[in-house]
């Protein structure tokens, strides 16, 4: 029985440093294409591998929150260890998604469908506006107008 739970734990501190890896890789990149960017071919296709890992991330911020909640139901009902592993659960879904939303921030611009405006919006715009996909529903600094704001790379 306990080899079991022993090779269960030794998986997962392999899926969450691999998720870690991903994480710092996908932020690295990000960091150099915005900083040190040199053409635009080059940042066309940073954005596009960056687009693909912050989808990645998220799915696998889900998978990991489904998976400790999962293995939070082989304690009992009032075991400590069952709150810690879905605090857990909690905290690596988070860390993902924010920093999901960090790439979100960092690749491409939002334009206005009104006034045609390109601008960068900010961390706090994207973590708290609505969006579906690629469009995020943000006030214009120059119509003043809240509309759609598509994504562009």
């Amino acid at each position: 029985m306990y080899g079991n739970i022993y090779t269960i734990v030794k998986m997962l501190i392999i899926i969450v440093s691999i998720y870690f890896a991903l994480i710092a890789v996908a932020l690295f990149m990000a960091i150099r294409q915005r900083y040190f960017g040199s053409d635009e071919k080059e940042i066309y296709e940073t954005n596009k591998i960056l687009r693909g890992l912050k989808i990645a991330i998220s799915v696998f911020a889900l998978v990991l929150l489904g998976a400790t909640i999962y293995f939070s139901t082989a304690f009992e009902r009032d075991d400590p260890k069952m709150y810690v592993c879905i605090f857990v659960g909690l905290v690596l879904f988070l860390i993902g998604v924010l920093s999901a939303v960090k790439l979100d921030q960092f690749t491409g611009v939002a334009v206005c469908t009104q006034c045609c405006k390109k601008r960068e919006p900010s961390y706090s715009e994207i973590l708290l506006s609505p969006h579906l996909f690629e469009s995020k529903y943000l006030r214009c600094p120059e119509c003043r107008r809240r509309t759609w704001h598509r994504k562009e790379i």
